[in-house]
C-alpha cells in the first residue's frame, strides 16, 4: 500500500453498497485514512441522497464520519485551472480531470478510481482501479 493516497468517489459510495467484494475493498482503503476533495464530498452526498435515497440526516453523519476519518482537501482557483489542462491533454471530463489536479497537488502517489484508465501515470500520479 502506497504512503499516500486519493479516493475518487465511486470507489467511496462502493463503502456503502450492496456489491461484498467492492464493499470490502472500499472499506478497507477508507480504514487507511485516505485523501479526498470537497468535490468527492459533494458527489458522494447528491448519490446518496438522490440514487440511494438515503434520509438527510443519515448522509450528513456520513460526510462528517468521511470528514473525521479522512484528509479532505478544499479545491483552489490553481487547481481548476490545472484541471482544464488536464482535460485537453488527457481527454478525461473536467470533474476526473479535477480529481487527477487535487490528487497532484496534495502529493499523492496513487489515485484509486474506478472510472479512469487503470495504470496511467499522470506526472508523479498511477492511477489505479482498486476493483482489478
Amino acid at each position: 500500500m502506497p504512503g499516500k493516497f486519493f479516493l475518487d468517489s465511486n470507489v467511496v459510495i462502493y463503502a456503502l453498497g450492496d456489491d461484498l467484494d467492492k464493499k470490502s475493498v472500499a472499506q478497507d482503503l477508507l480504514d487507511k485514512s485516505p485523501i479526498l476533495s470537497t468535490q468527492v464530498l459533494t458527489e458522494v452526498s447528491q448519490v446518496c441522497l438522490k440514487k440511494l435515497k438515503l434520509e438527510p440526516d443519515l448522509v450528513v453523519q456520513w460526510i462528517g464520519l468521511l470528514n473525521s476519518r479522512t484528509q479532505v482537501v478544499s479545491i483552489s482557483v490553481e487547481m481548476i485551472q490545472e484541471a482544464i489542462k488536464i482535460a485537453q491533454k488527457y481527454k478525461y471530463s473536467f470533474y476526473d480531470s479535477l480529481i487527477i489536479s487535487v490528487s497532484l497537488h496534495a502529493n499523492v502517489e496513487i489515485l484509486y478510481s474506478e472510472d479512469m484508465q487503470h495504470g496511467q501515470k499522470i506526472k508523479s500520479l498511477k492511477i489505479i482501479n482498486p476493483f482489478c
